[in-house]
C-alpha cells in the first residue's frame, strides 16, 4: 500500500503518463488495424489479416476497453466469407487474450 502511494505521488510517473498519451496511441493502433482489416477484405491476403489483428491486439495492451473490438472485423470477414482470415484472427486474438489474462490476472 505504501509503494502504491509513493508511485501515485511521484512526479515522474505523472509526467510519463502525460507524454505517452494512451488515448492517442489507442487511436493509432485502431486506425492501423482498421486499415489492414479493410485491406485484407479487399485483397484477401493472410499477411494483412495477421497485421490487422496484431495491431488490434496492441490496442488492447494500451487500453483494456479495446479488448472486445475484435468482434467487428471478424464479423466483416465472416460476411465476406474469408474463412482463412477468420481463423488467423481468432488464433491471434485467443493468444493475445490468454497472455493478457495471464498478465492482468
Amino acid at each position: 500500500m505504501i509503494a502504491a502511494l509513493i508511485i501515485v505521488f511521484e512526479p515522474l510517473s505523472s509526467l510519463i503518463h502525460i507524454l505517452i498519451m494512451p488515448e492517442t496511441l489507442l487511436a493509432l493502433c485502431l486506425v492501423i488495424g482498421a486499415y489492414y482489416v479493410l485491406r485484407s477484405i479487399d485483397e484477401s491476403r493472410s499477411r494483412d489479416t495477421a497485421y490487422a489483428f496484431l495491431w488490434l491486439s496492441a490496442s488492447s495492451y494500451v487500453q483494456v476497453v479495446s479488448l472486445y473490438l475484435w468482434v467487428i472485423p471478424v464479423s466483416f470477414l465472416i460476411y465476406k466469407r474469408r474463412w482463412r482470415a477468420v481463423g488467423i484472427g481468432v488464433v491471434i486474438i485467443t493468444f493475445v487474450y490468454g497472455s493478457f489474462c495471464r498478465i492482468r490476472g
